[in-house]
């Protein structure tokens, strides 16, 4: 890709429409799903008219500079593009499930927009305050206090989502804060005046979802990321009884002081040892096993180039002779909640594949980056990894928008500082 000619501002603008926009998508994934919904069109459509406009000028005013990242992201979304011509879902699922998985295309469209560092880090800013916003209004309503800001119908809230604030989904934004606590803690080590506290906001987000919130890939996720801080961390990076020491004090300590964290694993081995009939798909375990198990059979009747962008539901219609509503469950019959072989069935095993070359590019790109920097992109593809492996992680509407949104702000940050400030080639180890 090529460089401007015209000169950059190297401070840039934080307060120009572009600008607005980025921070407004930022803060809109910890807002109720209308908020995000109109920031992503506001994206797209000023992305678009920035890059046209760019295109007419002759001249590359968004400052793309080469990365990876980008040509995985292109090319993973022209194979959802070709897989329209061969899909055997009818046109409005394979529309809904390309808009879907076509979210991707935010990291780009960011990566478009923000032109400095400085404007990356106010991106940032925006996404991680919204975040704390969200932590501290689920803290509020754990003890009790009515607040105006949080809307909801009349009567008492389900237990899954009594503490969640706007998230559709507990599981969404349990992963989110996990996420978020990484972020602010991986940062803070490189800012000595922020150190503390924003270790302090990483452990009451990481706290916060140990005790309020039920998703247990929440807490998976909250020990991986543990985990990795630990073996990041300069005291104890060398130190390998710490490095399992730590996580199984901690899970000891939930498990004898977190009652969601005990109620929820002992439903996990309940409905994962009930399972075997593949009944009552209501519950998320035996949803899973069913879903994971049809998938399978799936892949293996069209291996090479799949049912199809959006062909899931016909996939699971076709190897059961039911309808997926059925034999899946009507809460969850769109997606069999993992990301590699909802993209194997759907696309073939190039999807899986893709995927996978995404993770790499992902780190390989933020090997040059600052440590504190590179530490915190190798957070969250650490935790989106696994959080693909129970969830359609990228999928998914609003969990799917705050990973993109995230790893678009902080590669952003990092290519802007690369291209101001050129470090020295480093190669993906060098992130451990």
């Amino acid at each position: 890709m090529l460089r401007s000619n015209v000169p950059v501002n190297r401070r840039g603008n934080p307060f120009s429409f572009r600008m607005v926009v980025v921070c407004f998508l930022a803060l809109s994934v910890s807002l109720p799903m209308a908020f995000l919904s109109l920031a992503k069109v506001m994206l797209f459509v000023t992305a678009l008219g920035y890059i046209l406009g760019s295109a007419t000028l002759r001249r590359t005013t968004t400052g793309f500079f080469p990365s990876r990242t980008v040509v995985v992201i292109l090319a993973t979304v022209a194979l959802f593009s070709m897989a329209l011509l061969w899909t055997q879902a009818s046109s409005t699922e394979a529309a809904t499930a390309f808009v879907k998985h076509a979210k991707v295309l935010e990291i780009v469209l960011i990566l478009a927009l923000v032109r400095t560092p400085r404007e990356a880090a106010t991106g940032l800013g925006f996404l991680l305050f919204g975040q704390a916003f969200a932590m501290f209004t689920s803290w509020l309503m754990a003890a009790g206090i009515t607040l105006p800001w949080v809307l909801r119908a009349a009567g008492p809230a389900p237990i899954e989502i009594q503490y969640v604030p706007y998230a559709d989904s507990y599981l969404d934004q349990s992963i989110m804060f996990v996420i978020s606590g990484g972020i602010f803690w991986h940062l803070g080590q490189g800012y000595k005046k922020w150190r503390v506290g924003f270790s302090v906001l990483a452990a009451m987000l990481l706290v916060n979802v140990c005790f309020l919130m039920p998703g247990r890939t929440g807490y998976v996720i909250a020990i991986v990321a543990i985990v990795l801080a630990t073996s990041l961390h300069p005291t104890t990076r060398n130190r390998r009884w710490a490095r399992l020491a730590i996580p199984a004090a901690l899970i000891l300590v939930l498990a004898l002081s977190s009652s969601q964290f005990y109620q929820r694993s002992a439903l996990l081995i309940h409905e994962f040892s009930s399972a075997a009939a593949l009944a009552d798909t209501e519950k998320s375990t035996t949803f899973r096993l069913a879903a994971w198990y049809r998938s399978i059979q799936a892949i293996q009747d069209q291996p090479w180039i799949g049912f199809g962008t959006g062909g899931w539901p016909t996939a699971v219609r076709q190897v059961s002779q039911r309808d997926p509503q059925v034999e899946i469950g009507p809460v969850h019959g769109n997606n069999p909640h993992q990301q590699f072989l909802l993209l194997a069935v759907e696309f073939g095993l190039f999807g899986p594949v893709l995927l996978l070359a995404l993770f790499w590019t992902i780190l390989t790109d933020a090997a040059a980056f600052s440590v504190p920097l590179r530490h915190a992109i190798a957070s969250v593809g650490c935790s989106l990894f696994v959080a693909s492996l129970f969830n359609s992680a990228l999928y998914d509407d609003l969990l799917g928008d705050y990973i993109c949104v995230t790893l678009g702000l902080l590669l952003a940050m990092g290519l802007r500082q690369k291209s101001e400030s050129p470090l020295q080639p480093a190669t993906a180890s060098a992130i451990y």
